[in-house]
């Protein structure tokens, strides 16, 4: 597997979806974004059990794939990085390399089966409030607090 991506935009996605990653997972999986390549998006997401973020990103991608990446070592690594496009090959020793102009980087990655699925509702309710309601309700619960 090997895809091709703007580093800038990979990094902004990754900042907001590591936010749901926290400091003591319960599974040492949960510390990797989950990276799902099809047909040309690539899906990002995170998770600590009780909540699951994902993102899409257009890619150039040769195959479809699914890892499991280390989220800080990701991070701390595309911070390094001008804008500019990285290219991510799959490697067959459990590692996948970062090739940009400045050079190349290697990082061990997991499988992504390992991952926990995203619960999904089959069918979600909806619930329609008036602007001027929910406005009503939110005034009413302001409060304000003197010194």
């Amino acid at each position: 597997m090997k895809f091709i991506v703007s580093s800038a935009q990979l990094l902004k996605q990754l900042q907001i979806l590591g936010g749901v990653i926290n400091a003591n997972n319960t599974l040492p999986i949960l510390d990797n974004f989950l990276f799902e390549i099809e047909d040309n998006n690539l899906k990002i997401s995170s998770s600590d059990l009780e909540t699951t973020m994902s993102s899409v990103l257009e890619v150039e991608a040769d195959s479809n794939g699914i890892i499991a990446i280390p989220a800080k070592l990701l991070l701390d690594t595309l911070k390094t990085f001008p804008e500019q496009p990285l290219t991510f090959t799959v490697e067959e020793n459990n590692t996948i390399e970062i090739s940009s102009n400045s050079g190349k980087y290697a990082l061990a990655y997991a499988s992504g089966e390992e991952f926990p699925a995203a619960v999904t509702l089959d069918s979600p309710s909806t619930t329609m409030i008036k602007g001027s309601v929910l406005s009503v309700a939110i005034s009413k619960t302001i409060f304000d607090s003197y010194l």
